[in-house]
């Protein structure tokens, strides 16, 4: 479809584009990187199109070239947040929270009424950050994030854990048992609603959501407390 589309508008970069994420998609990189590269010497100022080779270069676990990417589309585009964000996801994959934090708290000095934005520099602040300090300004970014986005599962999540990380169990499991509810499969969201029951003391409600996690493929952060969790709590 994308190819008659392309024969239609062969000069369309959206088209292209969508071609070469669709390679991507069927790990046939040498040509999604042959698309992208086309596109940027039509335009070597074609920022989305620089952002999804750095992406490319993410996946083949390039992340050298990866940042050269990202870095460009910030010295193309200094007022748009796409290369700060990119950039933080980058470092979040290097374990470089403070380098994340940093890109991210750029990304929303330009954009700071971006309810994603808010919602992600508050899950590294919560998690990442340094003492009270960050988990306060965290919570305040996720609750200003969620009257952007009321019914977001995922900024509900991102309030409840920081209240997690707080120790206020009751407002933890007030919101995180929101979130979960309406993405019952989340693995992350299961995780932290465990997490809140265990600290709570509700081991059979622990072990319901901690098991209901593990019991995802996904890869995700605390998987190991989970596994550790529920080995320690059988018999």
């Amino acid at each position: 479809t994308l190819q008659n589309a392309l024969k239609l508008y062969p000069d369309s970069p959206d088209i292209v584009r969508a071609i070469a994420r669709q390679y991507t998609m069927q790990r046939d990189f040498a040509s999604a990187e042959s698309r992208y590269k086309k596109l940027l010497e039509k335009d070597p100022r074609d920022i989305e199109a620089r952002a999804d080779l750095g992406d490319l270069k993410m996946i083949e676990g390039d992340m050298k070239q990866a940042e050269i990417e990202y870095r460009e589309v910030k010295r193309l585009a200094p007022n748009h947040p796409l290369g700060f964000v990119k950039l933080s996801g980058l470092y979040v994959a290097q374990k470089k929270w403070d380098k994340a934090i940093a890109e991210l708290e750029s990304g929303h000095r330009i954009v700071p009424e971006q309810w994603s934005i808010m919602n992600d520099l508050a899950v590294l602040l919560g998690d990442y950050g340094s003492g009270k300090k960050d988990l306060d300004r965290a919570l305040t970014l996720a609750e200003k994030a969620q009257t952007l986005n009321a019914d977001n599962p995922n900024i509900m999540d991102t309030i409840g854990w920081i209240h997690y990380r707080r120790g206020d169990m009751n407002q933890a499991l007030h919101w995180l048992e929101k979130a979960q509810s309406k993405a019952p499969a989340n693995p992350v969201f299961n995780y932290h609603l465990g997490m809140a029951h265990h600290t709570a003391g509700n081991t059979a409600k622990a072990r319901e959501y901690l098991q209901a996690a593990i019991s995802s493929k996904a890869r995700f952060p605390g998987r190991e407390d989970a596994e550790r969790i529920m080995a320690g709590t059988r018999g």
